[in-house]
């Protein structure tokens, strides 16, 4: 029997349980990701840094389409998938469009800000760069004025984009579309 692709696909997972779905991928071998920050709670008379997810009800998933098709069927009231612009099949998330996202995500900096779908449709137009220096090198996106500072937008169409913090000039190289 052929050995069926893996590909990361993003849930919307159900009353915001990401870590409970994680468990349940992690016992079935899958690889995942849920974008996180740290923020410090204030528990009485002390404080408390927890993780908690950025965007409530999302993650990513890295995984064949039958062997992740069977855990939804059978784990339907845990997450759903989230669509193509067709509306037709789960979203492909490409490797390449991942990894920068994650490389953002995962960047311990402040000021990140994401957008739903809905929120980039204004935001997923313009120049094309690279960022060659500094926490963000290697990340890949869009060039935009976000409240007069310039930021690189990474975009997972039809799922959600991340907005870098300021990015110098002197740190991006245009490429091509």
């Amino acid at each position: 029997m052929k050995e069926e692709a893996l590909h990361w696909y993003a849930l919307k997972v159900f009353y915001n349980k990401v870590f409970v779905v994680e468990e349940l991928l992690h016992q079935h071998s899958l690889e995942s990701y849920i974008p996180l920050e740290e923020v410090v709670v204030q528990r009485g008379d002390h404080q408390k840094k927890v993780r908690r997810p950025v965007v409530n009800s999302l993650m990513f998933v890295r995984a064949s389409w039958p062997a992740l098709r069977e855990l939804q069927r059978k784990h339907f009231h845990e997450f759903c998938f989230y669509m193509n612009a067709e509306k037709t099949a789960a979203a492909v998330i490409p490797d390449r469009e991942f990894n920068v996202f994650r490389l953002v995500t995962s960047a311990i900096a402040q000021g990140l800000e994401y957008f739903s779908d809905e929120a980039m449709v204004n935001y997923n137009k313009g120049e094309r760069v690279r960022v060659v220096e500094g926490p963000f090198a290697g990340t890949e996106g869009f060039v935009k004025r976000i409240r007069r500072d310039r930021r690189v937008l990474v975009v997972i169409p039809g799922v959600i984009a991340v907005a870098t913090t300021y990015v110098p000039a002197c740190f991006l190289e245009k490429i091509g579309n």
